[in-house]
């Protein structure tokens, strides 16, 4: 569950990455994005970043909802404008990738929430708070 989950988010990564270095035009629209707010949810990630082994799997998986279920309820990926037909791809693919992440993680949650917890490393955290820090940067 968790190695495919990360290895989708160093895809995802990827193309955010690649999107930075492209020489298309992506701009920020300003009157729906707020730099104190973006400020709030880093600091939480990288709060969570450094706490992450001390968490139980339950507690990983519900704070990866919480993170997942902000991305799309906040509309993320779409405080980016472009003319681009090829950016815009992307960021909705980056929307509809994160849909199917909090579908399967509510999957797994759900299948969790009654067995014993323990600790997990959940690399998928760290890469998933990494990517939404690029994203932030770009």
């Amino acid at each position: 569950f968790w190695k495919q989950l990360s290895i989708e988010e160093e895809i995802h990564k990827q193309w955010v990455m690649t999107l930075a270095h492209s020489s298309e035009n992506i701009g920020i629209k300003e009157d729906t994005f707020r730099v104190p707010a973006l400020q709030t949810m880093l600091n939480f990630i990288e709060e969570v970043r450094q706490k992450s082994k001390e968490y139980s799997l339950l507690q990983a998986l519900g704070i990866t909802l919480d993170i997942e279920r902000a991305l799309l309820g906040k509309n993320f990926f779409e405080i980016f404008e472009t003319d681009s037909p090829k950016v815009k791809k992307v960021f909705h693919n980056l929307t509809e990738a994160t849909k199917q992440h909090v579908q399967r993680v509510e999957v797994e949650f759900a299948r969790v929430k009654n067995q014993p917890t323990y600790r997990s490393t959940n690399i998928f955290m760290i890469i998933k708070m990494e990517e939404i820090y690029n994203v932030a940067m770009v």
